[in-house]
């Protein structure tokens, strides 16, 4: 197996990683594959989909408000940690789902958001779930997102992706790093 230099987990988490889409898979792909044509990107990025409750499944209260669906896609994703509740050592799927109810309330209740800022949050333990409302449904369709208020001024571009912990003293769970890629 051949290592590709370029940054580390801790590196990337750690910069406040912010990629377009296009950018993060040019970045990614070296040799042939890159130089393929527009028309194959679908079949080069095709992978199954990933576990992802709903906010249903981890008992979002209803939004106070309108969630805005966009006619376009996100020109970027935003990746970012969450401070609290720090890097709990609980790696389980209902420590994921109590962190969204939390950053929840502190959305709707602390901010004065109408939901959840973000549109995904993922765990230390590896669990993907929903934050803002609507937001899966919306991108499994392909050509929408989901307005969200984690990003000052451009939250009409971005999806974000909340990622429990803070990194600057210690590295990425392999759980957390593997389900955010």
């Amino acid at each position: 197996m051949v290592t590709q230099p370029g940054p580390g987990r801790r590196t990337v988490l750690r910069g406040g990683l912010t990629a377009t889409a296009a950018g993060a898979f040019a970045l990614a792909a070296n040799g042939p594959a890159a130089a393929a044509p527009a028309r194959d990107s679908r079949r080069l990025l095709a992978v199954p989909e990933p576990r992802i409750y709903s906010t249903s499944e981890w008992g979002a209260r209803p939004p106070n408000g309108q969630i805005v669906v966009l006619d376009r896609v996100p020109t970027y994703i935003v990746v970012h940690h969450t401070a609290e509740p720090g890097n709990s050592e609980d790696y389980s799927l209902a420590h994921a789902m109590a962190i969204c109810r939390s950053i929840q309330n502190y959305h709707m209740d602390g901010q004065g958001w109408s939901d959840s800022g973000q549109q995904f949050t993922n765990s230390r333990g590896g669990f993907v779930l929903e934050g803002r409302h609507q937001s899966l449904d919306v991108v499994r369709g392909g050509t929408q997102h989901v307005q969200g208020a984690n990003v000052g001024g451009r939250n009409s571009e971005v999806i974000g992706i909340e990622n429990e912990g803070l990194y600057t003293q210690v590295d990425v769970p392999a759980a957390l790093w593997d389900s955010l890629v």
